[in-house]
């Protein structure tokens, strides 16, 4: 009934889709204005979506990004709370409460290894149905878990899930948008991971799934609702199309172009076709040939230390130890600082929507990194003042409290959305999936990494520990500054001539002296 009522001439395109988008997604509506200004321009380069309805295009977000970048942020959360009560019920030792909590990361870190390449076989689509499976499977090996070794199975069954998910989520999305909305298309991976992240620490407050004495079965249900996610990823991608790039480059044109008119709800789809020819694919690509190729093996440096700007901050160690690192602070109730840097964290990835492609991606990465750098000075000025220096007070709870957030904000707004996307921006379509996999593969074994060393590094340095970790963070700026290119709104072609030119320099962001010019004189 609304789109019939939509359809009549006094409605214009605006208020059409405006009117669509309200009742059939309304969080997705706010999404798909941040980007229409976007999506509307005339040029070959920025293809016009024009008066054609964005419903599909919506659909295909939302499926994707409840069955991928939900699953990945309610995925790191969801055990938080839950640990107390499954080591008093199933009477876990310390080793077997580590393999719970990392099982997601285990898992995760195979489903990234394999996501990339299986899409790049059988189709993004394809591949993300079949992973509601293992979603599915390790989801209920956990809610109906007898034994201990049914909840480290289920976790890492379900992180496996996640991984696959956190490979294929930002190429799909990167490849069904436009040049002009691909930034903001793709930050909202990020914006529904944080949103993942957030209502895992929601859901599984005491009030809500009870304590190690009084839970129950409550924290059964509770860590069943990925469920539901990813049953209705699997229906909606029914109705959705197949990345048209994907089927372009493996030689079926026609059903590219009739999977891009349903995209984009028009006919007149011939110039991002025409755009697509300027991407050469010829054969299948390994790791090898990936490294062999200077373009492709500079574009896999860069993102790699991109997603090691990302988990090397120690962006889990702040979410995970946010309670311990204020108590190290001097705050009294460390709950509510909490779940306020929860919000902030949401609400700094929902800023990349409408930043990334104003301001562009470098200036977000090295500004972002910048307030990182004094955000993890602050709470080491603090903890070290709490601890062993004699201006101590409360002042130092509530200082910690900002810089946490002010850190938040850096990360959300930057690292946060920025590296899952740019990746698949810096790699043509032949070898994307490899280099993509590659790249989310490192981020799992970076996460590993600074979780499981953060309790060793903090007993053996505490209260310095701050100091180390705003110490990696000022290189890995020095990294984005020195070797992380733009990419906003610039097509393959244009990536690929500045990756040829910048592989002959170093750093490759830096012009050499022949294009610099001569020096003005006097």
């Amino acid at each position: 009934n609304i789109r019939l009522l939509c359809s009549k001439p006094f409605f214009s395109g605006y208020s059409r889709s405006l009117l669509i988008c309200f009742f059939e997604s309304r969080f997705y509506c706010s999404i798909w204005y941040s980007i229409h200004p976007y999506m509307v321009r005339t040029s070959a380069q920025y293809v016009p979506l024009g008066s054609g309805s964005p419903y599909r295009f919506l659909l295909s977000i939302s499926a994707v990004l409840l069955g991928g970048s939900f699953q990945f942020g309610y995925a790191l959360s969801c055990v938080a709370n839950t640990i107390p009560i499954v080591a008093r019920e199933f009477a876990l030792t310390p080793l077997i409460v580590s393999l719970f909590v990392s099982g997601n990361q285990i898992g995760g870190l195979f489903g990234a290894v394999i996501g990339g390449p299986a899409a790049d076989r059988y189709g993004r689509k394809r591949v993300m149905m079949l992973n509601s499976i293992p979603m599915v499977i390790g989801t209920f090996l956990i809610v109906l878990a007898q034994s201990q070794y049914h909840l480290i199975f289920g976790r890492v069954i379900s992180g496996f899930a996640v991984g696959v998910g956190s490979a294929l989520t930002p190429m799909y999305l990167q490849e069904i948008s436009t040049v002009g909305a691909r930034g903001a298309v793709g930050t909202c991976h990020g914006v529904t991971l944080t949103t993942g992240i957030l209502l895992g620490y929601v859901f599984s407050i005491p009030a809500l799934i009870g304590t190690a004495e009084t839970s129950g079965n409550r924290w059964r249900v509770f860590m069943g609702l990925p469920f539901i996610p990813a049953l209705y990823q699997t229906l909606a991608l029914m109705w959705c199309p197949e990345s048209p790039h994907w089927l372009y480059h493996r030689g079926e044109v026609e059903a590219a172009t009739a999977e891009l008119r349903r995209l984009r709800g028009r006919t007149d789809v011939e110039g991002e076709i025409d755009a697509m020819s300027g991407e050469k694919v010829e054969g299948k690509v390994t790791f090898a040939d990936v490294i062999a190729d200077p373009v492709s093996r500079l574009a896999l440096f860069i993102g790699i230390g991109l997603h090691g700007s990302q988990q090397l901050s120690g962006i889990n160690v702040v979410l995970s130890y946010a309670p311990q690192i204020f108590s190290q602070a001097s705050v009294d109730n460390p709950a509510m600082p909490t779940v306020i840097t929860g919000c902030v964290n949401v609400l700094a990835a929902l800023s990349t929507v409408i930043l990334v492609d104003r301001l562009g991606r470098r200036p977000l990465l090295i500004g972002g990194l910048v307030l990182m750098t004094l955000a993890y000075l602050g709470v080491g000025v603090a903890q070290t003042c709490h601890v062993i220096g004699s201006c101590g007070g409360s002042w130092t709870g509530y200082f910690s409290i900002f810089m946490v957030c002010l850190f938040i904000i850096g990360f959300g707004s930057t690292l946060g959305n920025i590296p899952w996307f740019m990746v698949g921006e810096l790699a043509s379509i032949q070898n994307r999936g490899t280099i993509n996999s590659i790249c989310v593969a490192c981020n799992w074994i970076f996460n590993l990494l600074i979780v499981f060393t953060y309790d060793t590094i903090n007993n053996a340095i505490r209260p310095y520990t701050f100091f180390l970790y705003m110490a990696i963070v000022f290189l890995f700026l020095l990294f984005n500054w020195a070797f992380v290119p733009e990419t906003k709104r610039k097509s393959w072609d244009t990536m690929k001539k500045e990756l040829e030119g910048q592989v002959t320099r170093l750093p490759p962001t830096l012009p050499s002296k022949s294009l610099r010019g001569p020096k003005p004189s006097c």
